[in-house]
């Protein structure tokens, strides 16, 4: 078998989310990858943080994080992992529903890499989804952390 996505390195995504429709639609537009996602859910900020703490946890290559979460909000989320020294370069962006200028000011000032407003038409959701990964997944060069190339 000399398929390129079985040959393909697994993606692994992080998607920080509370709501349960949310969830369902980013996983559903993942389907379809031509290559392998691996995808991890943590439905509130102090999970999140948790999951990405764990040594155990899979090395992830992206955060799609939302600002309005349970026990912890996704700017208290980004200001820890960019205070991180193991974790501040992962790439995050913030998918959210917000577009108050405030927020998407702060979200680049905390160090943010994209911020992409959460459209409500479901198909319209699915394909920001697919464009975020085509993008970091296909097109992006990630960081490199602890001296070896995420991807």
């Amino acid at each position: 078998m000399n398929d390129s996505a079985s040959n393909a390195r697994v993606f692994r995504m992080l998607l920080v989310e509370d709501s349960p429709l949310d969830v369902m639609l980013v996983q559903q537009a993942l389907l379809d990858s031509p290559n392998p996602i691996e995808l991890s859910i943590a439905r509130d900020g102090e999970a999140a943080t948790s999951f990405l703490e764990k040594s155990s946890s899979p090395r992830i290559d992206l955060i799609l994080l939302d600002l309005n979460l349970p026990l912890k909000n996704g700017m208290e989320v980004l200001r820890e992992v960019r205070a991180s020294k193991q974790l501040a370069l992962l790439p995050i962006v913030i998918f959210t529903t917000s577009n108050a200028d405030e927020h998407i000011n702060s979200a680049y000032i905390g160090g943010a890499n994209a911020y992409v407003r959460k459209p409500i038409d479901a198909d319209e959701f699915m394909k920001k989804i697919k464009a975020l990964v085509e993008f970091w997944a296909y097109a992006a060069a990630l960081p490199k952390i602890d001296g070896t190339l995420l991807r």
